[in-house]
């Protein structure tokens, strides 16, 4: 319950929000979707902005990359993508009630360290587009999530080239928070690992990316993953995986061990 909210205010554009956010930006809070606002229990809101209907609502799509509104809710991205292998992840974000609710906004704004959402972004190497006042920009989904510097979410831009993904989570419950995942995707050409994202979370922590591994696949051919697998499986041991949420970093370690293997299981079949 917020105790002392005073103004639920619904702006008619997005430097209109702006203004009205920097009025009081300690107690002011953004909404595009409802749902965590709708849990959130705080003495310091005062303000709520509403900015659902100001936020882009399509998935537009180019030769190249694909541009998902972050007014749109999860099941909306979900009908909207189809068969593009992110909606495997989005399909099983909290309950169907919840992904009617939820905006890929809302769902990046909130910086989740166990979001499942986010840690695909990082491993696709999602741009995210944002609005600070004055213009609409792109930066990295990485930088975004280091960034305390204010900003709407608008949406986010994924490039095509990545042909092949590979998503798993543990969770205590099927519609609990995750304790930790992870996802694999790969630009393949025949054989070839042309390009590679890698990415866990729920450490608990921003999802973060191996890139250490991503530097021994890129350049490889899957048919070689076999003979380069001790050397991938080592270099779990610089994962940064901490305790909490019921699970210990050790542990973690030792599962993202496990979560990696099968997705070089599954790009080999692939291959």
């Amino acid at each position: 319950m917020l105790l002392n909210l005073k103004e639920y205010l619904r702006p008619k554009s997005l430097k209109e929000a702006w203004d009205l956010y920097q009025k009081n930006p300690e107690h002011t809070l953004f909404s595009s979707g409802g749902l965590s606002t709708a849990l959130r229990e705080d003495e310091r809101t005062q303000v709520i902005l509403d900015i659902n209907a100001v936020l882009p609502k399509m998935v537009e799509e180019t030769p190249d990359a694909l541009f998902i509104g972050g007014g749109m809710t999860i099941n909306q991205i979900i009908n909207a993508l189809k068969t593009h292998d992110l909606t495997r992840v989005f399909s099983i974000v909290g309950t169907n009630q919840i992904r009617n609710m939820a905006t890929l906004s809302g769902s990046i704004a909130q910086k989740y360290g166990w979001s499942d959402i986010l840690t695909a972004l990082v491993a696709y190497k999602a741009q995210v587009q944002l609005y600070n006042g004055e213009q609409a920009f792109y930066t990295s989904i990485g930088e975004y999530l280091q960034s305390k510097e204010p900003a709407v979410v608008l949406g986010v831009r994924i490039e095509k080239k990545f042909n092949f993904s590979h998503f798993q989570h543990l969770s205590r419950t099927d519609y609990d928070v995750s304790q930790l995942n992870y996802c694999l995707c790969v630009h393949l050409e025949e054989d070839l690992i042309c390009e590679s994202g890698m990415a866990y979370g729920a450490a608990p922590g921003y999802a973060k990316r191996l890139q250490e591994v991503e530097g021994i696949l890129n350049g490889l051919k899957v048919s070689e993953i076999q003979a380069h697998l001790s050397s991938i499986l080592e270099m779990t041991e610089n994962a940064t995986l901490s305790d909490g949420f019921g699970l210990s970093g050790e542990y973690r370690k030792e599962l993202l061990g496990v979560f990696l293997k099968r997705g070089l299981n599954a790009l080999e079949k692939k291959g």
